[in-house]
């Protein structure tokens, strides 16, 4: 049978008793049709996926911070009046120079920016 997972555990060597089905809200495998049977193994194969598209996007983030807080770090580092091309767009940079950097802003989602100083950032 399947069920939901509980807060309660089972002793080792316990047998289940009759009445578990109920009181976890399992489902017993052996009552269900085929088609029944169908349709709970493509609910599970839809929710599967998204839980692995998220997982992908999280790591897609994870990965996006990680490379913005070594660039954060980086331009902490480079002295002041270093030429450099700033990125306007994905593929359009213009010439540029640094300057003192006291600030930063931090992109929290849905294009919304906050500005905060570089340890700020760098804790974010």
């Amino acid at each position: 049978s399947v069920q939901r997972p509980s807060s309660g555990h089972m002793a080792a060597g316990a047998a289940p008793s009759a009445g578990l089905e109920e009181e976890t809200g399992g489902i017993s495998l052996h009552s269900l049709s085929y088609e029944q049977l169908m349709q709970l193994k493509n609910s599970i194969e839809e929710e599967l996926q998204g839980l692995q598209g998220a997982h992908q996007q999280l790591q897609v983030s994870t990965k996006k911070l990680q490379i913005s807080k070594a660039a954060l770090d980086e331009l902490t580092k480079t002295s002041e009046g270093t030429r450099m091309l700033v990125p306007i767009t994905s593929s359009l940079y213009v010439p540029g120079e640094t300057s003192a950097l006291q600030s930063c802003l931090v992109d929290v989602g849905t294009g919304y920016y906050i500005e905060k100083s570089v340890a700020e950032a760098q804790a974010f």
